[in-house]
């Protein structure tokens, strides 16, 4: 898990939290007390940006990917991605290096990338979709294919072209499965568009 962006440490800081709390010697019923609870969750999360920014974890169930482990190169990438000044030409390019670098990076980046591809601004996750499918990259991440998955739902046929697409080009045989099963059990508003590409690219 990385520590780039507010959004993708909800969930991690959630765990944290509920797994800190199951650890504390003290009477349960105490913490129905509003005060109590609020002091407990100010040093819970203080303690959870101290360990962040360490990027370790006194919790074996809770780990943290520290964000000096991504190049700075590529970092700098991720902010322009997350923002909506850049032109779409400089987007690809862009794309096209964090694509580089994902091919080869620890299969945790995934698990960021989960969430990040869709906290960015659609046109930045068409674009870093499109970058990782013309790249010829490949996962099994269940995480991130499901919220690839989400994209065929938009109402932008562009977008979810790039999704279907990603799915059958990088997912393998789990994106092929969530695509089908998506047409099948969803009403999509490009459906027909989805399933020609995914009866063309199969």
């Amino acid at each position: 898990m990385s520590t780039l962006t507010d959004d993708t440490s909800v969930s991690i800081l959630e765990e944290y939290l509920q797994a800190s709390i199951n650890q504390i010697s003290i009477d349960r019923s105490i913490l129905h007390n509003e005060a109590i609870r609020r002091i407990i969750l100010q040093r819970v999360v203080a303690n959870f940006q101290y360990l962040q920014e360490l990027g370790t974890s006194t919790l074996p169930s809770v780990q943290f990917l520290p964000l000096n482990s991504i190049p700075y190169k590529i970092r700098e990438c991720l902010n322009k991605l997350s923002g909506s000044q850049e032109s779409e030409s400089a987007l690809y390019e862009i794309s096209n290096l964090v694509a580089e670098w994902l091919m080869d990076a620890p299969q945790e980046y995934q698990n960021f990338f989960a969430k990040y591809i869709r906290a960015i601004p659609l046109m930045s996750s068409r674009i870093l979709m499109a970058a990782l499918s013309d790249a010829e990259f490949s996962t099994n991440n269940g995480s991130l294919i499901s919220s690839v998955s989400s994209f065929l739902k938009s109402t932008d046929k562009r977008l979810a072209q790039t999704a279907a697409t990603f799915l059958l080009t990088c997912g393998g045989t789990l994106g092929r499965d969530f695509l089908w099963q998506t047409l099948s059990t969803q009403e999509l508003p490009h459906s027909q568009l989805v399933k020609g590409i995914s009866e063309l690219l199969s």
